[in-house]
This record gives structure tokens, sequence and C-alpha cells, in this order.
């Protein structure tokens, strides 16, 4: 009921203003020490305020009247000409019958309303008036403490889900979002700004949806909790069996969460030419061998390989010419499967992150296990951007998985969404709400019972922080349609833990990544 009053509230202020002969000044204005919440409106700032419409309750009081309009939300819908006129009278203005005026931002506030965005003000009148917290608090506001409160007055904030996506000065129509993007409302920017804010309600939507997939079906908790019990009991033995054999490029090791599970006495990892499976490396405490029985149809197929393994030494001839096979296939620059092409990108980013040297990826990490490359797996499907299913131990993993930082405190984790292409009809926009759908699971996985053991395995010491940020962030090749406006705005996705959309454009050459334009 309160969410009505408060956009019948607004539709009321939004009359006046438009209507009115006189041009009126708005401010929200909480009486009592917030016992009361009130739109206000008034003629001048020394004047005073003259018309209280409370938030809270359902009337409308009059600073220099008895007059006490009340219930205004049953007026408003079956009065609605009758109430502003009385509501006029009690302010003492005279209505037009038509606009006498454009307010853009208050055009462009009615209709976030309908997108149910909440509007505050950045200064808090009332009792010990002051900016308020949030404004504090967001980087982007671009006037100080030291100045007039009468400047303050005329700036908003926007709200999704009680997190700040943007402040806008309703005077000037700047609207300045989170990630500093800047759009001027009176300079026909206002259509820009709708689609911009019409984005990060979807991206805030696609995180709902997840948590209530994820509320739904509860069976992934017990199942992830016995995974990071089973995974960290195994690390000593990954981490020696890994150190008994060279990785061969270009070929590289990853292990999955089937095999880092039952790593006992045997540990087997995948082995990967450009992202694909070509065969299976099984290790025991007596031998090393290498077997391409599953894969020896795409391996002829994709890459033209014909040879065929079956439990052959790791070290030995037949090994030695697989390798040499794909060595030599991966130097002439013939090696493109188009059916491949995400996982040959997610190699390419897998490998520029764990360079020791000559990295362009600076200060980036990927997640491991035990230094070998894992495919993170969530319970959801969301490889369709639109939709985000939940489908138990069958669902998708991440496609990069990293840490981004400096170390300590500093270092967060990155959720990435890889693209093959970067085209206007699937925008990074589109990328990120799936980004965001794996990093909502993360969060849900870190804030569970299990949340401490995955945040260790995930590389980090301690406990899991009180407040967590993570990187949901799109991968794409980079060309005229890279997409920065979205740069490090911040998503709730529970409690004190937000969500930051970030990108990572990158230009390659030869299988190498030799420059990016990135947001962190």
């Amino acid at each position: 009921m309160q969410e009505e009053n408060c956009k019948i509230a607004w539709n009321i202020v939004y009359e006046l203003m438009v209507k009115s002969i006189e041009p009126l000044l708005l401010r929200r204005w909480y009486p009592c020490g917030g016992f009361y919440d009130c739109l206000t409106l008034f003629k001048s700032i020394e004047e005073g305020s003259f018309a209280q419409i409370n938030l809270k309750g359902e009337s409308i009081v009059f600073k220099d009247s008895s007059l006490d309009i009340r219930p205004y939300p049953e007026m408003f819908k079956h009065e609605r000409e009758r109430l502003l006129e009385r509501v006029a009278r009690g302010c003492k203005v005279i209505l037009s019958d038509k606009p006498a005026r454009e307010i853009v931002p208050l055009d462009f506030f009615m209709e976030l309303l309908e997108q149910d965005i909440a509007i505050r003000p950045a200064w808090i009148s009332g009792y010990g008036s002051h900016l308020s917290s949030e404004t504090n608090n967001f980087a982007a506001y671009p006037l100080s403490d030291k100045d007039s409160h009468s400047r303050h007055l005329l700036w908003w904030i926007l709200y999704r889900n009680d997190s700040s996506i943007a402040m806008c000065n309703i005077e000037t129509g700047k609207l300045i979002l989170r990630s500093e993007k800047e759009f001027e409302l009176n300079n026909g920017e206002k259509k820009e700004a709708l689609e911009y804010i019409k984005k990060l309600n979807e991206w805030q939507t696609a995180i709902e949806k997840t948590q209530c997939e994820l509320a739904q079906h509860t069976e992934w908790r017990i199942r992830y909790k016995e995974y990071a019990h089973e995974i960290s009991n195994n690390l000593d033995i990954i981490k020696y069996t890994r150190q008994r054999f060279r990785e061969w490029k270009p070929l590289k090791f990853y292990i999955n969460i089937t095999n880092a599970k039952k790593a006992k006495s045997t540990v087997w990892f995948d082995v990967r030419f450009l992202g694909q499976k070509i065969g299976d490396l099984k290790c025991t405490s007596k031998e090393i061998k290498l077997s391409t029985d599953k894969y020896n149809k795409t391996n002829e197929r994709d890459f033209g390989c014909k040879l065929s393994l079956s439990d052959v030494d790791w070290d030995g001839a037949k090994a030695r010419e697989f390798r040499k096979f794909f060595r030599e296939l991966f130097e002439s620059g013939k090696n493109s499967n188009k059916g491949n092409e995400e996982h040959r990108i997610e190699s390419l980013i897998l490998t520029e992150l764990m360079r020791r040297k000559d990295k362009v990826l600076r200060n980036m990490a990927p997640v491991t296990i035990s230094r070998v490359r894992f495919p993170m797996p969530t319970p959801l499907k969301a490889s369709d951007h639109a939709t985000v299913t939940y489908a138990k131990q069958y669902g998708g993993g991440i496609d990069v998985f990293a840490r981004a930082g400096i170390g300590g405190i500093n270092t967060t984790l990155c959720i990435m969404e890889l693209k093959d292409e970067n085209k206007a009809s699937e925008p990074p926009a589109d990328a990120i709400k799936q980004a965001l759908a794996y990093t909502t699971f993360i969060r849900e996985l870190l804030r569970s019972e299990s949340g401490e053991k995955w945040w260790n395995l995930f590389g980090f010491g301690g406990k899991v922080p009180n407040k967590l940020v993570l990187n949901a962030v799109c991968v794409m090749p980079s060309n005229t349609n890279n997409d920065l406006s979205f740069k490090e705005q911040a998503l709730s996705i529970g409690g004190n833990d937000i969500a930051k959309l970030q990108y990572i454009y990158f230009t390659e050459v030869n299988n190498r990544i030799i420059d990016v334009i990135k947001s962190f």
C-alpha cells in the first residue's frame, strides 16, 4: 500500500509542478525526526514548505492552513481533478488547464516509478538536516558537504531494491550513474537514459530470478558441501600427481569436479587442445597413461588427427607422436574449429591469466585446483541470456573463473562469460546477464554452510568477508560494438554483497592476446 501511495503522491506533485502558473520547488521532508515522510512543494526556500503529502499516511497538510485532505490516494483514484484543485487552493497557486512548463527530469522520474525505481533525496530535511549517507557514499556526486544545502536539495538518488544506481539533478537534468556515466536529460538524452535504467532493471531481475531458482531447489547445498569436503581432502594428492609429469605446449591439462572428487589412488586429467578435449590422462602411483578412445571421432573430424591411443605411456613414443601432431598443427595456424570457438577463447584467456610475465591481463589469475585448470560447475543452465533454469548436476560451468587484485582484501573473484563474437544482435549487456546468473550462484555458495571451504578452494585464506564484491564480467573480441557504459556498475546480490559489472574486450593475433580494453 505504501508503494502505491508513493506513486500517487508523485503523480500529484507532477501535475501541480507542470500546471502551476508559478514555478514550484520540490523537496522530501522528514518532520518529527522521520516519523513522517513527505513530498513537499514550496515556492522558494526562504518562504518555507507549504504542502506536505505524507507517504507514510494518507493525508495532505498545509503550512498556513488548517486544511487537511485525506484520504488522498482514494480521492486521486476517483476524484482526481477535484483533488488537484483542492491542493492548489491550499497551496495558493493557480493551475493552468494545460501544462504550463516542461520539466524533463520530472517526466523521467515518473517513467522510472513505473519500473519500480525508488526516488529519494540527496539532502535529508527535518530534524538534524544533513546529506544522506547514500549521497556521501556516492563517489560521483559532484557537490561537497561545504556547498549550500539549497544546491543539495536539487539532487535526488535513484534506487533499485534499496541499492542506489544513480543521482539526478531535477533542475539541470544531469543524471550520474554509479559507473560515472552521465546523461543530460534536458539536452535530449532522456530516452537513452531510460534505456540504460531498463538494462539495470533487467540485470537486477536476472539476479532475483537466479536466487529464486536456487531457493526453490535446495539439493545443491548438500551436493556442493560434499564436493568441497572431498576436493579439500584430495588437494595434496592432486598437487603431487600433477608435479610428476610435464605439460607440453600447446596441450593443456584440466581437472573437472568429478575427477577432483575421486582423486585417490588414481587421478584423471582432461587433455585439451585449444580448449577442446582430445584425451584422458590416467595417473597412478606406478604409471601415467594417455587414452583417446572417447575422442577419436572428434579428433579426426575437427583436427584431422587419425592417431588412436589406448593406455599408452605419456612419455612413450606414441604419446610423443600425438603431441607432435598437435604442436605442428598449432604452429601451422590451420587449427581453427569454428564449432569450438568459445572453448578456444576460454583457453586463450586462461593461458594469458596463467602467464608469469609479459601479461596483458595484469594482477589477475585463474581459480585452479592445485595449479590445474578447473572448470567451476554450477547447477544452473544460462546458455540463453533470457532464461535461467535449475539443472541439478547438469548445469553449465563458469567460462573463466578468476581472481583479480594485488592481494589480501584487495583481491576479488571474477566470473567471466565469454563470447566468440561481439555483434549488435548479441550485445555485451546480454552476456552480462549470463555472468550475473553464475555470479549469484557463487554468492549463494559462499554464504552456504560450505562457504568457507569453497572460499579456501578459490585461493583465499580465513573466513568469507562480511561484504563480498564479485565481478560479473563479459569477455568479447574488441570492435566498434564495445559497450563501456556499465563500467563497475554495482548491483545488490543480497545483504551487503554486491556484483560489479565489468568488461574485457580483447584483441588477439596468432592465438595470443596482444591488447585489452578492460574496466578493472
